[in-house]
């Protein structure tokens, strides 16, 4: 998710949600989370859970991939 603070100043919000049972697992708040950042995030919930059966992504259209690890 993108937003602004009130001067205007953007920010970024990862958040992983258990669609099953709504859990929230993770959620990451910067003014610059990097993709390197939300793999840690990842790895850190598999670490604890395991491997998910199934991932669902919301790429809402203030996505911006870059790099050479983009998809397009």
């Amino acid at each position: 998710m993108l937003d602004a603070l009130g001067c205007g100043r953007p920010f970024s919000t990862v958040n992983v949600v258990d669609d099953f049972n709504r859990d929230t697992l993770a959620m990451e708040i910067d003014l610059n989370i990097p993709a390197q950042r939300v793999v840690r995030v990842l790895d850190r919930i598999v670490a604890n859970r395991g491997n998910p059966l199934k991932m669902r992504m919301n790429n809402w259209s203030g996505i911006r991939l870059t790099g050479s690890g983009a998809v397009g």
